[in-house]
């Protein structure tokens, strides 16, 4: 599965390597989150989770001394996932806003 957007994708990583750290499977964070292993795979592959699930994960698998920190991160990951920068072009100035060719 492919991420939703680029920011999605370091939102998706940045979780991964946190459960990777936790060294618990997705079997385990399932019961501590209250989200089945599919959802938690599916959010983990780049589908932007709700605030809730990155809260109870950074929560199941963090260390109380770092989880703080980790949280922050993460809910600015989330938010930068949900309101991803705009990718359409700049507009281009009208005809009339060009300044004129000396004559």
């Amino acid at each position: 599965m492919r991420p939703v957007n680029t920011q999605a994708g370091l939102l998706a990583e940045f979780l991964r390597l946190r459960v990777d750290e936790s060294g618990k499977t997705l079997a385990v964070l399932s019961k501590q989150v209250g989200y089945s292993t599919t959802q938690l795979s599916t959010h983990l592959s780049g589908r932007i989770p709700p605030h809730s699930l990155v809260v109870s994960l950074i929560a199941a698998t963090v260390p109380p001394a770092l989880r703080e920190r980790r949280e922050a991160e993460a809910v600015r990951l989330l938010r930068d996932a949900q309101h991803p920068p705009s990718t359409r072009p700049a507009p281009r100035p009208s005809p009339s806003c060009r300044p004129r060719a000396p004559r």
